[in-house]
């Protein structure tokens, strides 16, 4: 496009034009976006960019408030400048500020097949939210239409997305803050209008645009779904894109429902944070419905892996763990693993795999009755004295109840030694603590760090396990020792 050329009337109205607008309009108002607030736009060049650049113009009139960034990635050579001449020229004509960001994307070659576009997503995004933050804008508008939707609707079926894939591109995208990158909403107004309405709004406006040529390259997976795939669709079904588009909103509004019982399991004590850890009671998990807990572990992946997603695979695996006491363990992908216990379900980082939860203890720790044992800064293990009463022996995990006159006092606590060797409440005869552990799926690098108390070195309880048989409460015990291991006082332990 040559400035001195353009003939773009601002003013032509007719009904193809008309629909366009209110089209637009419409879906800046589902975006819940008042055009009295500035607005950036990222314009490529393409067809939907430029209807969406065009169109804002015609709706915000003589407004100051539009501004304009072109991310210019080098990635095809002359074509990607002669994209940025382009829109440099359409926005002079319009009078809008561009902002041009000459930025080299670096791809390794696979990438050019399976993560280019992913890639370019962010690159965009980032640079956008901070164009719009010096600029004190806080919204970022693209121009991905109801076609870009059944893509990555057809895209995520594919690689076995949850619900979560089937909702597919959202109206709206809040970024959060990261890596020196300022938060951004961004705002898709064009979502429910097809690229055919497009192209002829922008034959009756005679205004040309610019054709990546990579666009018909079928060895991109998006590519092969657009030319290939959703044309076959099509002959079953006319208005398939539009069938597509309610299903995701169908999803998105499941998606939403879904929410406040999320919220609320997220900050409820059956779900517990320590140290990058996640840890779930696997009771509560199994009474809920199977939508509200993949919801769950999808909320978990993005929690700890950031970036990482998982598939309806890796959730199938997840939801037959619910219904094994062995303990197992798998990766979900390479900064996921996902560890099932016989109450517990924990998802932590890769990176996490060799940090034990216990501290280290170097020495005999004294632990007075009643009274607290510091381990460590956080780990504690707390001695109380009850007088009998059927309600202090229900206990949990990392908690247990002696007979005060047979344990008597002081106690002292220490880790496992070689030939340790203990009766275990219920059992009918000695094992070695090694068997014990592995009998119970401990991992190695825990082990060493579990805390034992003992009297006079004779084992009174290891945490995590029943108490000795020798000092369990009978019938003819007075007083109780209640010895309950804490991290930062509270209830929140490691799990077994």
């Amino acid at each position: 496009m040559n400035k001195n050329n353009v003939k773009i009337n601002l003013n032509k109205r007719n009904r193809i034009i008309d629909q366009f607008l209110y089209e637009l309009s419409l879906g800046l108002s589902e975006c819940k976006f008042d055009i009295k607030n500035p607005l950036m736009i990222s314009a490529s060049g393409g067809p939907d960019s430029s209807a969406l650049l065009l169109g804002l113009k015609m709706i915000y009139r003589n407004s100051n408030k539009l501004f304009v960034i072109h991310v210019n990635h080098q990635l095809r050579g002359n074509q990607s400048y002669k994209d940025q001449l382009f829109v440099n020229d359409l926005c002079d004509h319009l009078k809008i500020p561009l902002l041009i960001k000459n930025t080299p994307l670096k791809c390794k070659k696979l990438d050019l097949i399976s993560n280019v576009e992913e890639k370019l997503s962010h690159s965009r995004y980032d640079l956008g939210a901070k164009s719009s933050k010096k600029n004190s804008i806080d919204t970022l508008v693209t121009g991905h239409t109801i076609d870009d939707n059944a893509e990555t609707v057809l895209l995520n079926i594919t690689r076995g997305s949850y619900l979560e894939g089937i909702s597919g591109i959202k109206r709206i995208k809040k970024i959060n803050s990261h890596e020196n990158i300022p938060a951004i909403k961004i705002i898709r107004p064009m979502l429910g209008i097809t690229k055919n309405e497009i192209k002829k709004f922008l034959k009756e406006m005679d205004l040309n645009y610019r054709t990546d040529s990579s666009n018909i390259d079928i060895s991109f997976s998006r590519n092969r779904i657009r030319h290939i795939v959703i044309p076959e669709l099509e002959q079953l079904n006319p208005k398939f894109k539009k069938s597509i588009f309610r299903l995701s909103e169908n999803a998105s509004s499941q998606l939403n429902s879904n929410l406040p019982l999320i919220n609320n399991l997220w900050n409820s004590q059956f779900l517990s944070i320590y140290k990058g850890k996640i840890l779930i009671d696997k009771v509560i998990l199994n009474i809920l419905s199977l939508d509200i807990k993949n919801q769950l572990f999808l909320r978990i992946c993005k929690f700890i892996s950031k970036k990482h997603s998982i598939s309806s695979d890796h959730l199938g695996m997840i939801q037959k763990l619910l219904k094994s006491s062995k303990y197992i363990k798998f990766e979900i992908n390479d900064n996921l693993i996902v560890e099932n216990f016989d109450s517990k379900i924990v998802f932590k980082a890769k990176n996490m795999e060799e940090i034990t939860p216990f501290p280290n203890i170097f020495d005999y720790q004294k632990l007075n009755v009643p009274g607290k044992a510091e381990l460590s800064q956080h780990h504690i293990i707390q001695a109380t004295i009850y007088k009998k009463s059927l309600k202090y022996l229900s206990g949990f995990q990392m908690e247990t109840f002696l007979d005060l006159s047979k344990v008597q006092t002081p106690l002292f606590i220490r880790t496992k030694k070689t030939g340790d060797k203990i009766k275990l409440l219920g059992m009918s005869g000695h094992k070695s603590l090694n068997h014990l552990m592995i009998d119970k799926k401990i991992p190695t690098i825990w082990r060493k760090n579990i805390p034992i108390v003992v009297k006079n070195d004779r084992i009174v309880w290891i945490v995590g396990f029943p108490p000795a048989d020798w000092a369990k409460v009978t019938q003819n015990t007075t007083k109780i020792v209640n010895l309950r291991y804490l991290i930062n006082d509270t209830n929140e332990s490691p799990v077994f």
